[in-house]
Parts: structure tokens; C-alpha cells; sequence
């Protein structure tokens, strides 16, 4: 044009991977940058070999995803990636492999949800936090009430924050500041109404029969489960607590919950249902008792509970977190109540 100038863009010395191969102007702001969050997407910003002199494919310069790259472009199903990130069992990824590409296509939180697991499978935590944060800004922005088209992403949404807090915390160990374990009890608990609005639509689909364990009939507790059960209730009614009477019923209270919680579950929680059903159950009385005020009654209930769940299947987000969580617990009690007869069982389901 003439006697014009023409108008110059100033380049980012820190663009991301993503943003240099498409071509277009990263902000090179983190821990995502403004298109990656725009878009949901994996980035890479935070990779300063370029920066270096050394030369770096840009396909190598991060890990390369697991379930980053199934954002916008959802991998074939046949390949497994998207549903081992989600599943319990392997046997589920088929179903999940199914299910989860209309479900990204369609639910930006859901993307955000799958790129944070994702981030963790990379240790890369700080992303990871961040598009869990933007998940949930997103679920409960566009997710006032459930309906036909956003029951089944939501009920993928609540397992995968449940799978985020597992894994985050499955790793920490006793006397340090390792994140605590029990954050996973509380979004477990905390997921309980979500839960229950989704029973129906879950039930009233094709799931239940597609998730053949679900179908399986109780098995008999095991004597020693009973007995556990029993010192529980023998450790409450002794003389040694001189136990408040409104101490006695929130404790009496979770143990009942935990029996019938062993009855329902044969003393195998398998579901996230499963998962979800003590937490909800036991009171903020109780929670006061184990977590803040250490007491000694409501810690060896809430030790037991955790050796329960390690009888959960071994999956990625949960392998160790139930002795990491046990073995925390523990080191709230004295000595004298940690070789206690009545911490034998959970002693030895949890190998602590």
C-alpha cells in the first residue's frame, strides 16, 4: 500500500509446540497457553529446549500424550488409549472406548477432564491442576440439572475427579506433606447427590447389562471380616475410651455403616458406586472426630475402611493408595493402640 506501513507482530520467543505447528500467535502464558485453553488441548509451552541450541523434534519435546491427543481428535476405539484412563477393569475399556469420543466431541469440560488425567500420567501436576480447575468451572457452568444429553458425561466427569484425587494423593506417605490421602474420602463423599441423580439415568440405560459385575450376587463375609466387625463395636462399649454418649453413637453409627457397606460389597468394593457408599454414609460428626481431633475410636474405624478399599481393583489411579492412606491414619494413634488386638485385621489386609 502506498506510503503505508505495514502493521508487524511482534513474535513469542516461548511459544508452545502446538501453537508453532498450526502457525499462529502463542501468548506463551502458562501453564496453558490462550489457544491450548481455548482449545482444551495439551501444551507444551513449558519445554525451554529450544531456548537452549539444542535441536528437539517437536513431536519429542514432552512426553507424548495418552489421552491429550484425544481431545479434538479422538482415537480409534480399537486402540485402548481413552478407556484405560477411566476404567477399573481392563475388561471395561472396550465400553469405555465406546462411550468416551461423542462424549469429548460434545463437552468441553470433558476434554479439560481428559487432558488433566492425562498430565498426571506425566507426573506434569501444575497442568494437570489447572484443566482439573477449568473441568469443573466448566461442569458447573454448563451443567445446572442433568438431562437425556449430559447425564453419561457427567457420570465420566465424577470419575474422573475421583480418579484425579486418587491418584494425586495414592503416593503420600505418613509424617510428611505429601497431599493427604483422606482428600479422596472427601470427594468421595461430596459425589454422593451427583451419584444419586445419575442412578436413574444409569439404570434405565444400556450400562447395567454391558457391566457384567454389577450383576453378580453377594458373597458371604469372610468370619474374620465378622470378627473385625465385632471388635470394632467390643473396642466402643469398653471401659479403656470412656467414650462421651454422643462420641458412642457417631462412632456406633459408622460402624454400622461399614458393616453393611462389607455386606453389600462382600467386603470387594468394585464399582465407583462402592467407592462413593461409607463416605456418604458416616456424619461430619465423625469426620471431626478421625481427621481433626484424632480421635483414637473414630481413627481405627476409618483404618478399616481403608483396608477394605484395598481390596479394590489394583487400577493406575489407585495401586498404594489405600496403604498410603491406611499408614497415615495410623500415625495418628499411639503405639499402644497401633498393637492393638482390635488393629490386627486391618494390620494385616493393609501389610502395615
Amino acid at each position: 500500500m502506498a506510503g503505508g506501513s505495514r502493521a508487524s507482530h511482534a513474535k513469542t520467543r516461548n511459544a508452545c509446540g502446538r501453537c508453532k505447528q498450526r502457525r499462529v500467535r502463542c501468548n506463551g502464558q502458562g501453564p496453558v497457553c490462550n489457544h491450548c485453553h481455548r482449545r482444551a488441548e495439551y501444551c507444551d509451552y513449558q519445554d525451554k529446549s529450544h531456548q537452549s541450541g539444542v535441536s528437539v523434534p517437536l513431536g519429542r519435546s514432552v512426553p507424548r500424550p495418552i489421552v491429550g491427543s484425544l481431545v479434538r481428535n479422538p482415537v480409534p476405539a480399537e486402540t485402548g488409549v481413552p478407556g484405560i484412563a477411566l476404567c477399573l477393569f481392563e475388561s471395561e475399556i472396550p465400553l469405555w472406548n465406546t462411550m468416551l469420543p461423542h462424549e469429548l466431541t460434545n463437552h468441553v469440560f470433558l476434554r479439560h477432564m481428559m487432558v488433566s488425567l492425562d498430565a498426571l500420567t506425566h507426573d506434569a501436576k501444575q497442568r494437570s491442576f489447572f484443566h482439573q480447575v477449568e473441568s469443573s468451572r466448566q461442569f458447573r457452568k454448563v451443567v445446572p440439572t442433568l438431562t437425556e444429553t449430559n447425564w453419561l458425561a457427567s457420570m465420566i466427569f465424577g470419575i474422573g475427579l475421583m480418579s484425579f484425587h486418587f491418584q494425586i494423593a495414592r503416593a503420600a506417605q505418613p509424617q510428611t506433606s505429601s497431599p493427604d490421602p483422606f482428600r479422596a474420602l472427601l470427594v468421595l463423599r461430596y459425589s454422593a447427590p451427583l451419584a444419586r441423580a445419575i442412578g436413574p439415568w444409569f439404570i434405565n440405560s444400556m450400562l447395567p447389562s454391558m457391566i457384567r459385575r454389577n450383576n453378580e450376587a453377594p458373597l458371604p463375609l469372610d468370619e474374620r471380616d465378622d470378627m473385625a466387625i465385632l471388635n470394632l463395636h467390643t473396642l466402643l462399649d469398653g471401659d479403656i475410651l470412656s467414650l462421651s454418649t454422643k462420641t458412642h453413637a457417631v462412632c456406633e453409627h459408622a460402624i454400622h455403616a461399614l458393616y453393611q457397606w462389607l455386606l453389600v460389597t462382600s467386603g470387594r468394593p468394585r464399582t465407583w458406586r462402592d467407592f462413593i457408599e461409607w463416605p456418604a454414609a458416616i456424619s461430619d460428626e465423625f469426620l471431626v472426630l478421625a481427621q481433626q481431633q484424632k480421635h483414637p475410636a473414630a481413627v481405627i474405624i476409618l483404618i478399616h475402611w481403608c483396608a477394605v478399599m484395598g481390596n479394590a481393583p489394583k487400577a493406575w489411579f489407585m495401586d498404594g493408595w489405600a496403604v498410603a492412606a491406611g499408614s497415615q491414619a495410623m500415625s495418628w494413634l499411639d503405639e499402644s493402640w497401633r498393637q492393638s488386638p482390635g488393629m490386627v485385621w486391618a494390620r494385616e489386609k493393609l501389610m502395615i
